[in-house]
Order: C-alpha cells, then structure tokens, then sequence
C-alpha cells in the first residue's frame, strides 16, 4: 500500500441544485499508477476551491471518505464536506471562475497526493 498511487479521472461536475447552489455534485473514478480501475476502494479526498482570478488563492477546503463502487466510481457534493480551512459561500464564486483541486489519501495517514483540477464557474443566465 506504501506504493501505491491513486490518480482521479475527472467524470462530471454539476451544480446539484438549479438557482442558489449549497453544494455542486463532484464524480470521480479512482485509478492506481497503472491507470487500472480501483474498485470498492477507501479513501479520502481533499477538494479545495482556487480562485483562478486571485494568484490561485486557496478560498476553501474540504475533506471526504469515499469508497469506490464496483466499477471504481465516487460520488460526493462538494460543500457537504468536512470543512479544512475558509467558508464554502456561493457569494464569493459568483460570477468568477475557480478550479477545484482534488488531492486523495489512500493509506489513512493524511498523505495527500494531487489527483488533478477542473475548471468550475458560477454565474448569473
């Protein structure tokens, strides 16, 4: 286990709900360092929003257990985490472009490795 590497693939991401989103759905797979699916897999994930405007500052951190299903997918809401470092307000992303950082810990010793980012944005139709 020592060795061994998660990679994410980032699937989807969406808002979960359609006016003043609380949380916004967040679907991954895990993977080991070979790009094979990790199935029925405990984890923990680290998301952090970054503000893309602002030099890539880190607004807010969040921690998840996940387990991996059967074809090695996950589901979370991110905003429905445990909260690390700021406030998860959907005031301070609106109108602004943020990516979501995700880190995740395979060993349950807070080894966070980077998993990768995706854009995110927030704005008024």
């Amino acid at each position: 286990m020592k060795n061994f590497i998660t990679n994410m693939m980032l699937c989807t991401s969406s808002l979960v709900m359609s006016q003043i989103p609380q949380a916004f759905a967040y679907q991954g797979v895990v993977m080991d360092a070979s790009g094979e699916t990790s199935t029925n897999k405990n984890a923990r994930l680290k998301i952090t929003l970054v503000d893309a405007n602002q030099h890539q500052k880190e607004i807010y951190s969040e921690m998840h257990h996940i387990e991996s299903n059967s074809q090695g997918l996950f589901n979370i809401d991110v905003g429905s985490g445990i909260p690390l470092a700021g406030s998860f307000n959907t005031h301070q992303t609106k109108n602004k472009t943020h990516y979501v950082k995700v880190e995740i810990d395979t060993t349950g010793q807070s080894n966070y490795e980077f998993a990768g980012t995706v854009a995110f944005g927030q704005f008024d139709s």
